[in-house]
């Protein structure tokens, strides 16, 4: 905030009146991208888009590093192309209520959506002592996204299914996909 300015962060929020920490002193997506990308705006599409002459402020350009989000497979936010294929294969996963990550060292793989491929998840709330080594691998049945298709009635559903909430996180970069956890019990 310091190198941008404040006047600045504020030209670049859809309501310069609204606070960049929220409700029980979450960040708003505001501060996230000013955090990811450099500008704080307030959405995570990609380029600005106007509703009905209001102009929605999205993200200006790619990110050096990404962000994944439970809420975009749910199709309640839309996240675009330059967060979910940032420089380098690192994203800040908002699952639920709070933020922790995934990488991997293949960036070939990884942001040319080459499978299999090798990725780490760490999530400082779940206790772990280390990183989650996960594969990402091709599913014949289209993982999630072939059982819940792509309607929010079909997404919505997938709530009740019992499965990791990184998985439809994941999906939401790599559609299709089967996550193999390789023997570390999944976090739900």
């Amino acid at each position: 905030m310091v190198t941008r300015g404040l006047d600045e962060v504020r030209r670049d929020m859809d309501d310069p009146t609204t606070s960049l920490v929220t409700k029980h002193n979450y960040c708003s997506q505001d501060l996230v991208n000013l955090l990811l990308v450099g500008r704080a705006c307030t959405n995570c599409f990609d380029g600005d888009k106007d509703l009905d002459g209001v102009s929605l402020r999205g993200v200006p350009r790619r990110g050096r590093v990404g962000l994944l989000t439970l809420y975009d497979w749910y199709q309640n936010f839309e996240v675009g192309q330059r967060l979910k294929d940032p420089e380098e294969p690192i994203w800040v996963v908002c699952s639920e209520s709070h933020y922790s990550v995934l990488f991997s060292d293949d960036a070939a793989g990884a942001l040319g959506k080459r499978l299999p491929l090798r990725a780490w998840y760490y999530d400082q709330l779940a206790g772990q002592d280390a990183v989650i080594e996960l594969t990402l691998e091709s599913d014949a049945g289209g993982g999630h996204t072939g059982r819940a298709g792509d309607s929010v009635a079909g997404r919505n559903a997938s709530a009740e299914w019992g499965e990791p909430p990184l998985e439809f996180v994941i999906e939401t970069r790599w559609p299709g996909v089967r996550v193999d956890w390789n023997g570390t019990e999944p976090i739900l």
